[in-house]
């Protein structure tokens, strides 16, 4: 870890936070936390009583938590701090609004999304959350060096994702494991959270689905529609999904997401949600040690019939499954 002439590593801190009443929040919301003001403010679901629980190990920008609550909460931020969240409903729902739209997610997908963008949170009552964040330019300089793109560019994730992607999958199941391993480690442990970290934000680079340039391009765009159409694909891509589902989550016609898909992607979104699944299993291929056969990695994304599954493969990739998958 570099550090300037005479700087101190920040040390980690263990912190158990209880919220059972109105007066708690007001206190909380008002009060410190670990050297400084917490970001975020705390609200109940439309004026009733709120029980809200976190606890976790925080050491500089990186942290690492559980969030519980039987009444659900609203939160919002007090101050933005410059670093990457991920959550991950374990049970119940969020809402989360920020710059870019809503993302309405539950315990089968997870988000990524920088800080500074965020507008507001709600979730459901009975709610438990894994979460974790990280600073914004350390993920990028690893994303960079990972990546050996020199560029300036600056890499994005797709902010919503299936968490049954296997890797997106182990990589839940790990936050899950760690936080309650860190529960019974020394917090004043120096090698065990650099090491933590490191670690931490290269499964996350490697399992995270990125943007593409295009992809990055149409949802900077104005057009809301294909904005919502695309988020919501991506989102439910392992599920059955059709083009009226998709007209209902953009709020508008079927009509409507036909032209916007052949306008600005040149496809149709039929043809889109296919090349998104024929996509996701090539990637699944490429990975070191891709678990199960071809036909059940197709089988996850969609593709039921073997042959009708090859030509598509073949012609998308210009190569059989059975020569893209890594030896």
């Amino acid at each position: 870890m570099d550090l300037a002439p005479g700087s101190v590593a920040p040390r980690a801190t263990r912190f158990s936070i209880v919220l059972e009443s109105m007066d708690d929040v007001e206190q909380f919301n008002a009060a410190s936390y670990i050297g400084s003001s917490f970001p975020l403010k705390f609200a109940s679901l439309q004026g009733s009583e709120i029980n809200l629980s976190f606890d976790g190990v925080k050491r500089g920008d990186l942290c690492l938590w559980r969030t519980h609550s039987g009444s659900g909460f609203e939160s919002q931020p007090k101050r933005l701090d410059n670093v990457v969240t991920v959550r991950f409903p374990v049970y119940g729902s969020i809402v989360r609004r920020d710059s870019r739209g809503e993302y309405n997610f539950d315990n089968g997908h997870g988000l990524i999304a920088p800080f500074r963008g965020m507008e507001s949170m709600r979730t459901s009552a009975n709610v438990s959350l894994v979460n974790c964040s990280f600073g914004h330019e350390m993920m990028l300089r690893y994303m960079r060096s990972l990546d050996g793109d020199d560029s300036g560019r600056n890499p994005s994730f797709n902010p919503l994702v299936d968490t049954r992607l296997p890797a997106v999958g182990i990589f839940r199941a790990a936050l899950l494991a760690l936080h309650e391993r860190i529960q019974r480690l020394d917090p004043g442990n120096d090698l065990f959270f650099p090491i933590l970290e490191e670690m931490l934000v290269f499964q996350l680079i490697g399992c995270w689905p990125r943007q593409t340039l295009s992809q990055i391009h149409r949802l900077s765009a104005s057009n809301k529609v294909l904005r919502a159409a695309l988020e919501y694909i991506d989102a439910n891509l392992s599920k059955p999904v059709g083009v009226s589902e998709v007209a209902r989550a953009a709020g508008t016609s079927v009509r409507s997401v036909q032209i916007a898909f052949k306008r600005n992607l040149g496809v149709t979104p039929v043809q889109y949600i296919i090349n998104s699944r024929l996509d996701r299993v090539h990637d699944a291929l490429k990975q070191d040690h891709a678990p199960g056969y071809i036909s059940q990695i197709a089988h996850m994304w969609g593709f039921y019939h073997p042959a009708d599954f090859a030509r598509r493969y073949k012609a998308r990739f210009g190569e059989t499954p059975s020569e893209s998958r890594v030896k």
